[in-house]
């Protein structure tokens, strides 16, 4: 009885974190945003009315919008990952982070914040 209810609590409160082919994605404020695309030398190329719409160009010439960019990566064993199926973006910032003790298959666990056009 206590592996079924261990079993049970896996599927339905730490399993479905993880198990999405769409991982949890959300909307970061426009500080940390902007603090993040600084740190990765981007400059802004068009103002709009606040922070969080400007448009910015990184090194690589890609540009990308403020106000499109969330954090991927969430739950006890995070494995945040711009690229993954669903939506998509550029990698900002990458960010280890520690994992839970039973995350025995994830090598390390990150997030990421990730940014759209």
């Amino acid at each position: 009885m206590k592996i079924y209810a261990v079993f049970v609590v896996w599927c339905f409160v730490l399993a479905p974190a993880e198990a999405s082919s769409i991982k949890n994605r959300e909307k970061r404020d426009g500080g940390v945003i902007t603090a993040a695309l600084i740190g990765a030398g981007a400059q802004v190329v068009t103002a709009g009315g606040g922070e969080s719409s400007n448009t910015w160009e990184l090194p690589s010439g890609v540009k990308v919008s403020a106000e499109n960019c969330w954090q991927d990566g969430s739950g006890p064993c995070p494995n945040g990952n711009c690229l993954d199926r669903g939506r998509q973006g550029t990698v900002i910032k990458e960010t280890t982070v520690s994992c839970r003790w039973f995350c025995v298959w994830r090598g390390h666990c990150k997030t990421q914040i990730c940014c759209g056009a």
